[in-house]
């Protein structure tokens, strides 16, 4: 509550979602909990120490030297994982898409294990060092009994978590296991969508001239504060039309807000309930997912890489998103107030729209790879027998599409013939 009041709503999305993205704020804090940890450990250990009969030396020695043989042994462990990371990241961005980099960022187990290590280290290299001040003021009776099994526990919990790193990431090198992270991603983000009251294009109410326009620092729109924008509306007695969807780029003087009402808006309170990021996010871009897994297939059927399987499977997961994205409302989807009145609207992208950003580039590109053009007169085909919004007309421009762009490509006639043979597998 005291940070909303602080804070407007797009600087505290923008710092947790810098959080989400930062390798340094959990490791960081792994730091001084290792830190802590070890003076506690240490100040125990003085006090049992004391309590204990002389002639122990054997299971001192043997503490320290568990204790020191580990920290050369995970600071060797964190350059293999740092490594392993980089790799990772310049196969990620240079063979799948650089916006698919975030999935690497974002991953949890890749935090957890960069953050145990670091601590780990820090933590038998403080126990050392606090070690042997203390048996020099004890006169050598002191056994970091309990520092040595904390240290074990640490030991024990970093191999575990370097195997789950390495299982993770080898499985986030997958091209297969990324599309399906971003197609589970985008279908969450539609099954969003498909809730909610939506306005038909015949009440679509006319655009108002006054606007308010954006000021502060370009970048793409992430996310929108519906709640607040509609309680402002409400108590300004206005009705907000959003002149600009998700992943739009915005500069300064971009119109963002049209409104209409006895009220007049704050501007600054409208601007702030944007949350503007350096790149497009996945919080409310149902484009977003499209616009990943199309470049996927893309970059697949560049002549460097000549990959046709896997933009037939790019295909795969855009036909299911498609036909999910085909259950979303047409129209303008409105946000109401308490009594029901409509006080915001936001406009989506057409289904028309999202067949365009997904099969376009892939058409253009893959018109002479009879394999995608096998699977997308597949798709085509599906699209045109499935109660569909308004296939007659885009659908078939596609296919028209299609076929032009095979007559350009392909001369003989028997072989645009087949490559225009629907099959839900390309070639096989």
């Amino acid at each position: 509550m005291f940070n909303a009041i602080l804070l407007p709503f797009r600087h505290r999305l923008r710092i947790r979602e810098n959080i989400r993205e930062s390798l340094i704020v959990l490791p960081i804090a792994g730091l001084v909990g290792s830190l802590l940890l070890a003076v506690l450990t240490v100040t125990i250990d003085t006090y049992v120490s004391q309590s204990l009969t002389p002639g122990l030396d054997d299971l001192a020695e043997s503490s320290k030297t568990v204790i020191a043989a580990v920290g050369p042994a995970i600071l060797t462990f964190l350059g293999v994982v740092f490594s392993i990371t980089l790799v990772a990241l310049q196969m990620s961005s240079g063979q799948l898409s650089p916006r698919v980099v975030r999935l690497f960022v974002r991953n949890r187990i890749v935090k957890l294990t960069f953050t145990f290590f670091i601590a780990t280290f820090c933590y038998t290299l403080l126990v050392q060092y606090l070690s042997v001040r203390e048996s020099s003021v004890q006169g050598g009776q002191f056994i970091p009994f309990l520092s040595g099994l904390v240290t074990m526990l640490l030991v024990i919990t970093d191999l575990i978590l370097f195997v789950s790193y390495v299982h993770s990431t080898i499985k986030m090198m997958r091209l297969v296991e990324v599309i399906n992270v971003v197609t589970r991603e985008t279908l969450a983000l539609i099954k969003e969508y498909q809730k909610g009251s939506y306005l038909a294009s015949t009440d679509r109410p006319a655009r108002s001239t006054d606007v308010v326009r954006y000021r502060g620092r370009p970048g793409a729109l992430c996310e929108i504060d519906l709640r607040r924008l509609t309680r402002h509306a409400r108590k300004r007695d206005l009705c907000l039309h959003l002149l600009v969807r998700p992943g739009d780029y915005l500069v300064e003087g971009t119109p963002v807000f049209g409104y209409s009402g006895s009220g007049q808006p704050s501007g600054r309170l409208l601007v702030d309930s944007l949350d503007v990021g350096e790149e497009r996010s996945m919080q409310r871009d149902i484009s977003f997912g499209f616009r990943q897994i199309a470049d996927i297939g893309v970059r697949a059927l560049s002549p460097a890489v000549n990959d046709p399987t896997t933009a037939v499977q790019c295909i795969d997961r855009l036909q299911a998103l498609l036909r999910a994205a085909a259950r979303i409302p047409e129209g303008l989807r409105a946000h109401s107030d308490r009594t029901g009145e409509v006080r915001l609207i936001e406009e989506l992208p057409t289904w028309g729209s999202l067949i365009d950003l997904a099969f376009s580039e892939m058409r253009q590109y893959g018109a002479d790879a009879a394999q995608v053009t096998r699977r997308l007169a597949a798709v085509y085909t599906d699209f045109t027998e499935s109660k569909l919004p308004d296939p007659e007309s885009v659908v078939s421009k596609h296919m028209k599409l299609l076929t032009l762009s095979m007559e350009e490509k392909v001369n003989d006639q028997e072989l645009r013939r087949f490559a225009l043979t629907p099959d839900r597998q390309g070639i096989g």
